[in-house]
């Protein structure tokens, strides 16, 4: 079990330190916890179908504050909250910040361990399924990063039966494979960027980029030594090089977050970072990243998680790559996990076993599904966020929607970033 930090370590380490010494909230975010708290006192009331209300905030409006403001009321009242985000990174993140505002909830961690619980089979102790039906010792839900929840997840959600509070950036990215966002129209709105805020440059960016100003502009005149820079394009290569040369040697922690908007640049990217590691398919120390959600024994494996490996073990498959792989952010660790060989370096995630061979008659035969995990496109990089981001700005699709890119894709760093264009 790992140690909470204290309310001082918790603003540097989770990027909210221009927020450490605000004790009020403005007017705006009062009235959103007011509302909340009024929304929760009816749903106690009135026993019934729980519905869900949405809280949403552009990056610097105070929405982690307010947050905190309402977990510390929720403690207060004795109103029993469970905490979920849809990653284990935004999970521990958010297990900071309610420890920095005295709250020690009885269930902080992911959505899908929130929601699903594993069918195992009696005689070989495997597990055969996922289902629905876990029991929540909770009084209502809270859901934070809720521009990443689907449809389908938040309707699973709502099976539960209590009443839900989804926070989350209006601002950014709909789920992949969904045109619509869940955060999109919210009930409440935190819209105006805090002075505070305002002192960190990247925040900065963020509302120009909302506003519509030339943020190339922007970034082109920013200090070269400053927390955020501009890096030509065919310099990144070069700054994704060096960032990787000894990955090997060092824990996931010091890497900077490598991103991108097609999966092709993707692949190429990752490529590149692992320059001196081609000679062999799977290295030690190297980078991963799940492409499925999938189980592994009584483990699940969840699409974005990103892994170091830390062992190379043996198969007599030419199908397949054997590893134990560490997930830090997630807390987990898989031992003698066999890998899909074939999706490492691909574009795309196979849709089938038989895209891989024709031999193959269930998903278990294929192996699970990773990839090099050193860069990312910016959608599956919703949810996390890192001291340091490095971008390749590259342009596609619809202006309006490139503008939520370039958004979500510069709120993903906390402390510096280098923009490509």
């Amino acid at each position: 079990m790992r140690s909470l930090p204290t309310p001082q370590e918790d603003g540097n380490k989770v990027g909210q330190s221009q927020f450490s010494n605000i004790r009020e909230l403005s007017d705006e975010q009062s009235f959103a916890l007011k509302s909340i708290l009024d929304w929760v006192d009816s749903n106690r009331r009135n026993r019934g179908t729980a519905p869900y209300v949405t809280l949403g905030g552009y990056a610097g409006t105070g929405k982690t504050v307010t947050l905190g403001f309402l977990a510390a009321e929720l403690a207060q009242r004795g109103v029993r909250a469970a905490y979920a985000t849809l990653t284990g990174k935004a999970a521990s993140v958010l297990q900071r910040s309610l420890a920095a505002n005295g709250v020690f909830p009885s269930y902080c961690g992911t959505i899908h361990r929130m929601l699903y619980r594993p069918v195992v089979d009696d005689e070989t102790g495997a597990v055969t399924s996922w289902e629905k039906g876990r029991i929540i010792d909770a009084d209502m839900i809270v859901i934070d990063e809720g521009s990443m929840v689907s449809a389908a997840l938040l309707e699973d959600i709502r099976e539960l039966g209590k009443p839900v509070v989804i926070v989350g950036d209006h601002g950014q990215l709909p789920p992949v494979g969904e045109q619509i966002n869940l955060m999109q129209k919210p009930h409440l709105r935190l819209e105006t960027v805090r002075r505070q805020a305002l002192d960190n440059p990247i925040i900065a960016l963020s509302l120009a980029i909302r506003q519509g100003e030339d943020w190339r502009k922007i970034v082109k005149a920013s200090s070269k030594d400053g927390r955020v820079r501009h890096a030509p394009a065919a310099n990144f290569s070069d700054l994704v090089l060096q960032e990787f040369l000894s990955v090997q040697d060092r824990p996931m922690s010091d890497d900077p977050l490598v991103l991108c908007g097609m999966n092709r640049t993707r692949n190429q990217l990752n490529q590149i970072a692992r320059l001196k590691m081609r000679s062999k398919p799977l290295n030690v120390g190297e980078r991963v990243i799940c492409l499925k959600n999938q189980y592994f024994g009584k483990m699940m494996l969840a699409n974005g998680f990103r892994g170091r490996v830390t062992k190379i073990g043996v198969t007599h498959s030419p199908h397949h790559l054997a590893a134990d792989i560490s997930f830090p952010d997630e807390g987990l660790d898989l031992s003698r996990g066999i890998l899909s060989k074939e999706q490492f370096g691909q574009d795309k995630a196979f849709q089938s076993f038989k895209e891989v061979s024709p031999t193959f008659d269930r998903w278990e035969d294929m192996g699970l599904l990773f990839d090099y995990g050193y860069a990312m496109t910016v959608h599956k990089a919703q949810g996390s966020q890192a001291e340091r981001v490095l971008l390749m700005a590259e342009r596609f699709g619809d202006p309006a929607m490139y503008q939520r890119w370039v958004y979500t894709a510069v709120t993903r760093a906390t402390d510096q970033l280098v923009v490509s264009f």
